[in-house]
């Protein structure tokens, strides 16, 4: 994005974006140099709808990828799909049969089976 590798969250694409389309994605692993954070950045606050306790909340969040926007950064390669993926999307108990083929044959593919 704007000439510089950047960790872009997928609600800041537009809503008719094919996100499959890229072959790489953030799993929200990072090593910081702590001179190199110890300054002002001008990040976005990002208002999120939740649920809590039954009721609807607002909170404010800020994105600590966007730092990438600011800051040389450096990319490890994670495969989406494959026995060397090393991502599995689970939100839910249902996502876990899903996603069970997909997390066999990556312990396999590293020994752990």
């Amino acid at each position: 994005m704007d000439g510089r590798a950047q960790i872009v969250e997928a609600f800041r694409f537009p809503e008719d974006f094919d996100q499959d389309s890229i072959p790489v994605f953030n799993t929200n692993t990072f090593v910081l140099d702590a001179e190199a954070i110890d300054a002002e950045f001008p990040l976005t606050w990002f208002a999120v709808n939740k649920t809590v306790d039954g009721k609807p909340a607002v909170q404010f969040e800020r994105l600590v990828g966007e730092l990438t926007a600011f800051l040389d950064s450096t990319f490890l390669r994670v495969e989406r799909h494959g026995p060397d993926a090393r991502f599995q999307p689970i939100k839910t108990p249902d996502d876990v049969d899903k996603e069970r083929p997909d997390i066999v044959a990556a312990l396999e593919a590293r020994g752990s089976l």
